[in-house]
């Protein structure tokens, strides 16, 4: 059996990073991978072309993690976008930008930044073991002593880094183990939950558009009548109900909602571009310039043609009629279904479909610092097994980078030091 010094469960960015950042600081370091690869996640970020991370600032980084997003300053301080991007340049793997900042490699090839990331490792000694999943961790007065594997054979280390990612995209390898985990030595869990999600929506509307596909919408969401988030972007109408970046991106409010039995609304503007008054005068000018011409073909100068077809279907206003004979009352109903269509929530897509995972090994837990536990001496956390959760658009990957380099490091210097120095945080 092989003796380490460090295991670190879970081959993904944060897992990969971890073990080669140890090895660096001349930690022996077992990575154990219960897939028969490392990295089948990060293999299919950015859709395969890998969306690595984003050109935000540091100081801009966290507010994409929300409330949570301030945990994340010690991990960003240790290890940003520019190490990431340098580490990746010296292993011939140069990056570029793309819309809303978003870094991508210049080879667009997710799976090739797992592999080299995987060989990275290797070069620093790290063994990797796949094919080998953790059952428990073994732990004695406080102290992590080892793991046990599929197999119940005690594996033996001075410390531990969980990084087996959270409980979306369960295909890859994220089926939630980190949490049980955790959970057996004492760690909260904040019920995971699919994050970055699409939404369904009540009624026949979002089905009539299915496949209207919308670069830039508006989106509000309400919780109880109440103003809870908005988004600008992207808008794809589906079978099932909305979704695409925007939608992605308040779904990371709506679903705790929907769970806690809230009612949830989305208000679509589909010309957010132009104020309500301003929409207003365009779609009378339009009325009274092509008075004679039907309605129908008339409103296709704001909607593509089903958006059209549905706003009339909604309206109950009749498409062949003219222009001029629209009244000021069905102007109205068109202006409010085109600036404010309301599309009542009613539940979301499932873990197979989220991109991250809301919830986690609960925060108030583990120190900011180090990533080690606050509940069990030589444990340290990375990745999305933390109650953390951003934005779409690279910021998650970049976090599950960083925390790994932390917890790596951390991890690293403790094994420097006589096991009679360490001590509960």
């Amino acid at each position: 059996m092989h003796t380490s010094d460090i295991i670190v469960i879970g081959g993904g960015p944060a897992g990969l990073l971890a073990a080669g950042t140890a090895a660096e600081l001349g930690a022996r370091v077992l990575l154990l991978e219960k897939k028969d690869r490392t990295g089948r996640k990060l293999a299919i970020t950015g859709h395969g072309r890998g969306n690595l991370s984003n050109t935000a600032s540091r100081k801009d980084f966290p507010a994409a993690f929300g409330q949570n997003g301030r945990f994340l300053n010690q991990a960003f301080s240790r290890f940003f976008t520019p190490d990431l991007l340098d580490l990746l340049d010296s292993l011939g793997l140069p990056t570029k930008v793309e819309d809303r900042g978003r870094i991508i490699p210049v080879c667009e090839n997710a799976s090739r930044v797992a592999e080299v990331l995987a060989e990275w490792a290797c070069s620093k000694g790290v063994q990797i073991r796949t094919s080998c999943a953790v059952r428990g961790l073994e732990v004695d007065n406080n102290r992590i002593m080892g793991v046990r594997d599929h197999k119940d054979r005690l594996i033996p280390a001075r410390a531990v880094i969980l990084a087996c990612g959270g409980a979306s995209y369960p295909a890859t390898g994220s089926t939630g183990d980190g949490y049980s985990l955790a959970r057996d030595i004492g760690h909260t869990v904040i019920p995971p939950l699919p994050g970055l999600v699409p939404l369904n929506t009540a009624g026949p509307t979002a089905q009539a558009m299915q496949g209207v596909t919308m670069d830039d919408a508006g989106i509000m969401l309400r919780v109880d009548g109440k103003k809870r988030g908005e988004a600008r972007g992207g808008l794809l109408f589906t079978h099932f109900g909305v979704s695409g970046p925007a939608i992605l991106k308040l779904s990371r409010e709506a679903v705790p909602a929907l769970a806690a039995n809230q009612e949830c609304t989305l208000e679509i503007d589909f010309v957010p571009g132009r104020e309500r008054s301003d929409m207003d005068r365009s779609l009378q000018k339009a009325l009274d310039k092509s008075g004679k011409q039907k309605l129908g073909n008339l409103l296709q100068q704001f909607l593509q043609p089903k958006c059209v077809a549905a706003c009339l279907e909604q309206t109950g206003i009749d498409g062949n009629k003219p222009g001029h004979q629209i009244s000021g009352a069905e102007r109205k109903k068109i202006l409010f279904w085109t600036k404010e269509l309301p599309l009542k929530l009613t539940g979301h897509r499932s873990m197979q479909e989220a991109m991250v995972t809301l919830g986690g090994i609960s925060l108030k837990e583990v120190v900011p610092k180090t990533l080690q536990s606050r509940i069990v001496r030589g444990v340290f956390l990375a990745g999305e097994v933390l109650d953390v959760d951003g934005e779409t658009g690279g910021f998650n990957l970049q976090a599950a980078f960083s925390t790994g380099v932390l917890a790596g490091t951390a991890a690293g210097h403790m094994i420097g030091k006589p096991q009679s120095q360490e001590k509960l945080p």
